[in-house]
């Protein structure tokens, strides 16, 4: 049986070229844990979009990494993402209007059909988006 507890961490520029770390911290995420291949694909997609907004958002703020946290318990995984950028108010932020079809805008709609709970602050310029996944 895997072990489940242990923490995996990555800092980086706000490039959106550097997204494929946070694949490969998905990934050694995925081996350690040995979660079924739909909860992997669920955390791989909340964990790409909300990476994917922090890179957009922080982009021409600084020069202020990107945060990703990935603290895994027996049966709770917690993922933090955290950036500089300008912030904003997620209870703000409407649903997508699929008569519409936009092309963006789902991000974060995504990210709170696919995790347990998903939760966001602003302290010291540091904005942190949780997000928090049962693993039983």
């Amino acid at each position: 049986m895997p072990n489940r507890e242990f923490e995996l961490s990555v800092r980086f520029e706000p490039n959106i070229k550097n997204l494929i770390m946070g694949a490969k911290l998905v990934a050694e995420f995925r081996t350690k844990s040995g979660v079924d291949t739909r909860m992997g694909d669920q955390i791989e997609l909340a964990v790409g979009e909300a990476l994917a907004n922090a890179i957009k958002h922080s982009r021409s703020h600084g020069d202020n990494a990107i945060g990703l946290i990935m603290n895994v318990t027996e049966d709770m995984l917690t993922v933090k993402v955290e950036d500089n950028g300008i912030g904003f108010s997620p209870e703000k932020i409407p649903p997508p209007d699929f008569e519409k079809l936009p092309s963006n805008g789902y991000g974060l709609f995504i990210i709170k059909e696919v995790m347990d709970s998903v939760s966001y602050s602003s302290n010291n310029s540091v904005n942190t988006l949780t997000m928090k996944k049962r693993l039983r």
